[in-house]
């Protein structure tokens, strides 16, 4: 077999159920629970977890924020302050400090 054979093989096998990446790997058992999940309507800003869910975000996005704790970006670590303020305003923890940079 050629390497383009092999390579639209695994095209086909890539698209054949329906997937457009073939780098996240997902046992072929869950195929159609993820799939069932890409078909649901989500209203757009909401989400629902659970109180220890949340909890469970709030901290990593505590640590993800900090530069002194992960080597991150300027913009994600922004990214992650913002989820960590929303996280909070729905717990209401307090009043969400106001950082800048």
């Amino acid at each position: 077999m050629t390497s383009t054979a092999r390579v639209q093989a695994l095209r086909d096998r890539r698209t054949s159920p329906g997937l457009i990446r073939l780098e996240l790997y997902v046992h072929p058992a869950d195929h159609a629970a993820i799939k069932a999940l890409a078909d649901r309507t989500f209203e757009p800003g909401k989400l629902q977890v659970s109180e220890p869910v949340l909890r469970e975000i709030l901290a990593d996005c505590e640590f993800m924020a900090d530069p002194r704790c992960v080597d991150a970006s300027a913009a994600e670590r922004s990214a992650y302050r913002g989820l960590r303020d929303q996280c909070k305003r729905a717990l209401s923890i307090g009043p969400v400090e106001q950082q800048c940079c």
